[in-house]
């Protein structure tokens, strides 16, 4: 990434870290605290004891080509090779690989805080089984979109950083991996690349947390036949799309069951932010997210919307509930299900100054949105708004999208939709706010 661009970064995403200062994981933490002390394991770059893994002077050098079932490694701050995680299954028994931090690192016997400081730096990694989970520990989220993540993917020549099943293998089938804290990027835009790519076989049960995808040419989530998979507090940032190779944030195709909660999205070129791209799928659910474009280069540009499907397939029962969509240009801002097959609703979304129209397709229910300075569907719904230059955020110039007073009132919807993408319960003050953040003027104030 170019310094003028992490110089931006840093000033689009700085707010939210004081914001929420009080405010816990949603991601439960893994501890060793009831793992015997012989299942757990220390990885060192630059290692020099006798390599047992049992102590940080006699830590493995890096992740042991073959990894045991209930077992926990804790990996210091360092430069490692790329991994294959194809150890044998053992009932729902999970292989657990953490970035060591200094309050959580296993065996205190031979540990330095320096071990704990910086990120440990893996080279592209294959998961070929089932039940791992591969956790950073640190940064991600509101609390650190873009920073402090305990786990670095680097692919400086292009290709897949996370892969779930090999490709040009015989089609397998994977569940129950969790991906939390980790950063992603090929460090360059003009290079080819996928943050996350599975697309060969069947995939069950994925969950994508606290992570940062940044600078890719191309698609940085790529999703085959996937269901179930929890996407969430994560930021995906700046792609890359030609005439030629076509792009979106998320391509996905045949995939069931996905919910895509609390992210942020940026400057995303091509097809769409999120997208079903064919399959006759069913059960999405889009809430809590902010579409951002902030009229920097690499600019995003998008031609079906923020979440939209490729007129490939069909798709039903979807739930696209209190979104924020900021300065998105192209053809379409909005969500637009061209094979839509019903029962696919738009509640309490809040577009901002949108150079793309907001016009949706195949959407069966909407209502309460409120389109500020962007072109509103033909027939919107009975409670929608349209307004022209209001500006309701504390500080859109600096990119502040939380709201600086109540909106229209929204709809109220049942749990898990009554929090914003910040923890707040929506609707304490007797009006559930439209967009991705719940207006508390008290909280507010404190926080300001």
């Amino acid at each position: 990434m170019t310094s003028r661009k992490r110089v931006f970064a840093h000033k689009v995403l700085r707010y939210l870290i004081p914001a929420v200062l009080a405010w816990g994981s949603s991601c439960p933490a893994v501890r060793a605290d009831n793992v015997p002390a012989g299942n757990l394991h220390c990885i060192r770059a630059g290692a020099r004891g006798n390599a047992s893994g049992r102590t940080w002077k006699d830590a493995f050098t890096s992740l042991p080509q073959k990894l045991q079932r209930g077992h926990i490694y804790y990996v210091a701050s360092g430069d490692y090779s790329e991994h294959r995680f194809e150890d044998l299954e053992d009932g729902e028994k999970f292989i657990i690989v953490k970035k060591a931090v200094e309050t959580d690192h296993g065996t205190d016997e031979g540990w330095q805080k320096e071990y704990a400081q910086g990120a440990a730096k893996f080279k592209p990694v294959v998961f070929m089984k089932s039940y791992y989970i591969f956790d950073g520990q640190t940064g991600g989220g509101p609390k650190s979109w873009i920073y402090g993540h305990g786990f670095e993917i680097n692919i400086p020549g292009g290709g897949m950083g996370i892969r779930i099943l090999e490709q040009a293998k015989i089609p397998g089938e994977v569940k129950h991996i969790e991906l939390r804290h980790i950063a992603a990027t090929t460090g360059d835009i003009d290079v080819k690349g996928a943050a996350v790519y599975g697309c060969t076989g069947k995939y069950s049960d994925i969950k994508i947390s606290y992570c940062y995808f940044h600078d890719l040419f191309g698609v940085p989530v790529h999703i085959i036949n996937w269901e179930h998979l929890l996407f969430e507090y994560n930021c995906v940032a700046r792609n890359k799309c030609t005439p030629e190779w076509h792009s979106e944030a998320v391509a996905s195709r045949n995939c069931s069951n996905m919910i895509f909660r609390y992210n942020w999205w940026e400057n995303i070129q091509g097809t769409g932010i999120i997208m079903h791209m064919s399959g006759e799928v069913t059960d999405w659910e889009v809430y809590g997210n902010v579409f951002y474009d902030s009229g920097i280069a690499p600019l995003g540009l998008t031609a079906h919307g923020a979440v939209a499907d490729n007129q490939n397939g069909s798709i039903k029962r979807v739930k696209v509930y209190n979104n924020t969509i900021v300065g998105i240009r192209g053809l379409s801002s909005s969500f637009r299900f061209f094979k839509g097959a019903g029962d696919i609703e738009a509640y309490n979304n809040l577009w901002y100054k949108c150079p793309a129209f907001a016009r949706m397709a195949g959407v069966t229910k909407q209502d309460c949105n409120t389109y500020i300075d962007t072109e509103a569907p033909g027939v919107p719904g009975a409670n929608d708004k349209k307004l022209k230059g209001e500006d309701p955020f504390v500080n859109s110039k600096e990119h502040d999208f939380r709201l600086n007073r109540p909106t229209s009132p929204g709809k109220i919807l049942k749990a898990p939709y009554d929090k914003d993408l910040l923890g707040n319960t929506r609707g304490t003050n007797g009006t559930w706010s439209r967009g991705a953040f719940e207006f508390s003027e008290g909280k507010l104030r404190s926080k300001d």
